[in-house]
């Protein structure tokens, strides 16, 4: 995981961090000192240049039920650092905010964000740690990704298109060959066959930036988070992106 994001952080995005995390204790930090005042006093000398700096404490409720003590956290926070009631009605405390590290799953999330607005405060309130659940139980399926080998030129110069297309697992079937993706005139994109497009194709998404070595410079994750915040509320969301020509190819 460290080397994942160092890697991410110095080779891919110019040396800026991709994400951001809150320095964090657990059970056996907290226990260790004389008192819970101590513990707390001492994180805010060691940390205090951090998310201290930002004015914010971040609680992080005792194991038990998520969603009793998440719930019991915010109002024991609100009792001492006080909210206001934003534009949509919803407490957000003030200096203060909870993190939930235990028992996080994909569901459990739903289950808490559901329980804190039906307790009257803003889900801006509450984050959530990388506890067991979210490091071993989420992977490329949970969101229906996955990248797969599409086309193979062999040594000989022989082409092949390959697809998987699992008989018991169709949610699982790949896309074969060369692409080419254009948006269509509702600016959705949409993918084609490269064989059916023009060579170099103005119009074409896609772009090469490795191919048996650097090609050409990739957008940094900076550059690539503010087109999505740009593109993605215009985008409908549901939309068949697959083209005729390419469902063609498919079947046969």
């Amino acid at each position: 995981m460290l080397s994942a994001s160092y890697y991410v952080q110095f080779k891919l995005n110019n040396g800026k961090p991709v994400g951001n995390a809150a320095p964090g204790t657990d059970h056996s930090v907290m226990t260790a000192h004389k008192s819970e005042k101590d513990a707390i006093l001492r994180t805010i000398k060691l940390f205090g240049s951090g998310t201290y700096a930002c004015g914010v404490m971040i609680l992080r409720p005792d194991s038990g039920d998520p969603v009793e003590v998440i719930l019991m956290a915010l109002r024991a926070a609100d009792k001492v650092f006080g909210s206001y009631v934003n534009k949509k009605g919803y407490k957000v405390l003030r200096g203060c905010s909870v993190v939930q590290g235990d028992a996080v799953t994909i569901e459990s999330i739903k289950i808490i964000l559901n329980a804190v607005k039906e307790a009257g405060y803003s889900v801006q309130n509450v984050t959530f740690g990388m506890g067991a659940g979210l490091l071993q139980k989420i992977d490329r399926d949970t969101m229906s990704f996955a990248t797969k080998l599409c086309h193979i030129t062999y040594a000989d110069g022989t082409q092949k298109d390959v697809m998987k297309f699992p008989k018991t697992g169709s949610n699982k079937t790949s896309l074969p060959g060369e692409f080419i993706v254009k948006r269509n005139e509702h600016g959705v994109p949409i993918v084609y066959p490269k064989e059916v497009c023009a060579e170099n194709d103005p119009e074409n998404l896609l772009r090469v930036v490795y191919d048996h070595g650097k090609v050409s410079e990739w957008d940094d994750f900076d550059t690539i988070r503010k087109r999505v915040a740009k593109e993605w509320p215009l985008l409908p969301r549901s939309y068949d992106n697959i083209s005729p020509e390419l469902k063609s190819k498919i079947s046969k």
